[in-house]
């Protein structure tokens, strides 16, 4: 017992740690770029705000509207999505990556993180550039360079972390669409985001691709994925799905906006997120209370899922038979 409380304090002692070392830099790094416009004392205060909010995936600003002014500044933006990014890797993996790249080395759960992290930031730059090119309410008429930096932030943020350097209810439908994906998708397990998690979204992804493939079981980077594992990622999926859809059925009731607009609020919330289309401060009481509880869920209804479904299962004494039925 002695042991288990030391490692406890250890790891409680290092992620204070890194977590003080990585907002403090993103702080002063934000606080030198700021301080030419606000002074070297407010510009501190701001950095280390900002800082601790893009970290810890809030998504609270201390500006008008949010990062739009700094839409094509380099620094800001690279900084706030790295600590978006960490933020939303979890300490664990943080952890195994900090001993040394070493890709097969690592562990499948930060394999799974990392691969999916990148792949959904790689393929939503795209995509939202795509998409808002010619928008001229986001992207139309800015550089190229310009153009790249906001989709690629804007492709982070949604990630459960609530901040924007474009327009959010000026973005076409399709694009909202997709972000509301991205929304739903979240961060990963074990760090400041909320959503389904990454891993949940990879492995029924696997499951997807390798049943379409033939395959009887479901394989991810050369690791076979036990059965039971694909069941608690469906259950946490389909929840998920029912919890975002009984708050967007209330907003619909309440007359609070179009399906897409009652859409993206709920999943909004279910992420923690914070992004808006810009109906939040006209929602009706019943609708205010819906999205309250719906983030109240969305944070800790599937993080309390998990846990439950991690317990081990307890084999059935008696098996029923088997029959078949007729499926898709």
């Amino acid at each position: 017992a002695q042991n288990r409380l030391q490692g406890i304090v250890r790891l409680v002692k290092e992620v204070l740690l890194f977590t003080a070392v990585v907002e403090g830099s993103g702080a002063l790094l934000l606080a030198w770029r700021w301080s030419d416009q606000l002074g070297w004392g407010r510009a501190l205060y701001y950095g280390l705000f900002h800082a601790v909010s893009a970290f810890d995936n809030a998504g609270f600003d201390l500006f008008t509207n949010s990062l739009t002014a700094f839409r094509g500044d380099l620094l800001v933006n690279l900084v706030i999505s790295a600590l978006l990014i960490i933020g939303g890797l979890g300490f664990g993996v943080v952890a195994e990556v900090s001993h040394g790249w070493r890709w097969r080395h690592f562990s499948l759960h930060t394999r799974m993180v990392l691969g999916t992290t990148a792949l959904l930031i790689g393929l939503a730059t795209a995509v939202i550039l795509f998409l808002e090119w010619r928008n001229p309410a986001t992207l139309a008429g800015l550089p190229w360079q310009e153009k790249l930096l906001a989709s690629y932030f804007q492709a982070v943020t949604p990630r459960t972390a609530g901040f924007s350097t474009l327009s959010i209810g000026q973005m076409r439908e399709a694009t909202l669409l997709f972000v509301i994906v991205l929304m739903f998708i979240g961060a990963s397990p074990g760090s400041t985001g909320g959503g389904i998690k990454t891993t949940t979204f990879a492995a029924l992804l696997a499951m997807v691709f390798c049943l379409v493939s033939g395959r009887e079981e479901t394989t991810v980077f050369g690791r076979r994925l036990e059965t039971l594992v694909i069941y608690r990622a469906m259950a946490i999926a389909v929840i998920s799905i029912g919890i975002v859809a009984g708050a967007t059925l209330v907003l619909l009731v309440s007359g609070d906006g179009t399906f897409g607009e009652a859409l993206f609020e709920s999943t909004s919330a279910f992420g923690t997120v914070g992004l808006s289309t810009g109906i939040t401060g006209d929602l009706s009481a019943a609708s205010k209370i819906a999205l309250i509880l719906t983030m109240y869920a969305g944070r800790v209804g599937p993080l309390t899922l998990a846990f439950a479904l991690m317990q081990r299962a307890q084999r059935a004494k008696i098996r029923l038979p088997e029959e078949k039925i007729m499926v898709g």
